[in-house]
């Protein structure tokens, strides 16, 4: 009983609602698949979903970026550990949960280097999703220091212990 119009009018509500167009997309496309197999199956004619108009994709916005001596200011705002870690995501551009899931054992303070090894999302710790996700990333001589002036101050130093750790590790 699902018609082309009903599906049209799901589309335009979750766009309506402020759903990302992506995810409306996404969704479609689960619901298109569902009635092809339908289809398949000879419980429909045809797939209502194909022909479903979507609006043309809006541009994103250019992300607002501080650089220089507001970026500089924003630091010395921060407490340690906040100021590391914000230093050391744009030093490398490490993802939150990359960063959040960092151990001591993906560090070589002596070369230099950070490997990406692990994520954690919702209190959930994972492989990288892509194998491109999984890199060693150089630092600089301020990451360095500022990387082992924190290791220096935390309780939790092994090389399994999370580097940004809460007090319970």
């Amino acid at each position: 009983e699902v018609d082309r119009l009903a599906i049209q009018q799901w589309v335009a509500d979750r766009l309506r609602r402020g759903i990302g167009w992506q995810s409306v997309r996404n969704g479609w496309v689960l619901l298109s698949s569902i009635l092809e197999t339908a289809v398949e199956y000879g419980y429909l004619q045809a797939n209502p979903a194909r022909g479903v108009k979507f609006p043309q994709k809006a541009l994103k916005k250019k992300p607002a970026l501080i650089a220089g001596s507001e970026f500089a200011k924003l630091l010395r705002e921060l407490s340690e550990t906040h100021r590391t870690m914000v230093s050391l995501i744009a030093a490398t551009g490490l993802r939150i949960g990359e960063l959040l899931a960092l151990r001591w054992s993906s560090l070589d303070l002596q070369v230099g280097t950070l490997t990406v090894r692990e994520s954690v999302f919702e209190g959930h710790f994972q492989a990288p999703k892509t194998q491109r996700a999984l890199r060693t990333i150089p630092l600089g001589p301020h990451a360095v220091k500022a990387l082992s002036e924190h290791r220096a101050g935390v309780p939790r130093r092994g090389e399994d212990d999370l580097v940004f750790g809460n007090s319970k590790g």
